[in-house]
């Protein structure tokens, strides 16, 4: 059984574009966001002046379907967003997230623990571009301390996505290791069974196949999978980025997966093996020959009539 999480949002000024406060329940950790034109108003914010980390976040001017962020700490984090100001090479952020803790118990050595593995959950995650030029090691700190931030870890990789800051988002992770099971239900919760793609280069005897599932939400294309070499249509720039952060590496004429990948859609991936604008609702077939879209709309219905013969 899923179980569901609350969590608390507080608009601090009464709109959606101020200032916001998130929180977990029974989670001592508070994350604090604002834009880049309201640290006036966090000046006045106690919460903002603790012991903490901070993510300075903006999307990608190159590629706006990613960001870039910056993550740092400060036993006082207004105090070091107020230097931040001044420089040069913090110029490019547009708003800040503060996570700090309401019970006011974290040290410098929990902080920079913090921040150097939201450092590398942002690397791992690759959900966005990473601004920071090092990769600080983790501090030392007793067993029990490193087990209560990595709890503490936990809690924010469920918050920060909510408020918009997808870097601490966990890559989904498949649990199956069956290509196409006969009987959809033995998949575990979250996970889909495989689609494919089969697709030819016009004009050419050029072929690619790619594998995808759905999982946790998210459409990710397997590793193996391949891709045409070309860009067209609106995906371009993710293509691009794809393959400058080694997700997609050129072999020959065409572009291979050397990891799993995940999209915001199926149309989007389904793009960038094609190299082209697609409908992936159409494109997306498992081994029968259902679509995608059928696959959606069946699941759905099946839903809808079993909340029905419940409430009956």
């Amino acid at each position: 059984m899923v179980l569901g999480q609350k969590i608390t949002l507080h608009l601090v000024e009464g709109i959606p574009s101020g200032i916001i406060k998130g929180q977990l329940d029974n989670w001592v950790g508070l994350v604090t966001y604002a834009p880049r034109t309201k640290l006036d108003d966090l000046a006045a914010d106690s919460d903002a002046k603790r012991p903490g980390v901070y993510v300075l976040t903006a999307p990608d001017s190159e590629d706006p379907t990613t960001s870039i962020v910056y993550i740092g700490e400060s036993e006082n984090v207004f105090t070091r967003l107020k230097q931040h100001e001044r420089d040069e090479g913090k110029e490019f952020y547009e708003a800040v997230a503060v996570i700090t803790s309401t019970q006011e118990n974290l040290t410098k050595g929990h902080i920079r623990y913090l921040e150097s593995r939201l450092i590398d959950i942002a690397y791992e995650t690759d959900r966005a571009i990473v601004n920071n030029g090092t990769r600080p090691d983790l501090p030392p700190l007793p067993r029990a301390d490193r087990d209560e931030m990595e709890r503490f870890l936990i809690h924010l990789q469920m918050l920060l996505p909510v408020m918009g800051l997808n870097f601490a988002l966990p890559l989904p992770v498949r649990t199956s290791s069956s290509t196409n099971p006969g009987v959809e239900t033995q998949l575990p919760a979250g996970e889909s069974l495989i689609f494919s793609i089969s697709t030819k280069e016009q004009g050419s005897q050029l072929a690619v196949v790619a594998n995808a599932q759905q999982i946790s939400g998210e459409f990710v294309v397997l590793a193996g999978s391949t891709a045409l070499n070309r860009n067209e249509g609106h995906y371009k720039d993710l293509k691009d980025r794809l393959i400058r952060n080694g997700s997609l590496v050129v072999e020959g004429d065409i572009l291979k997966f050397v990891k799993n990948v995940p999209f915001k859609s199926p149309s989007a991936a389904a793009a960038i093996i094609r190299g082209q604008n697609t409908n992936g609702r159409s494109y997306w077939r498992l081994d029968d020959g259902t679509t995608y879209g059928d696959w959606i709309y069946a699941r759905i219905s099946a839903e809808e009539q079993l909340t029905s013969d419940e409430e009956v």
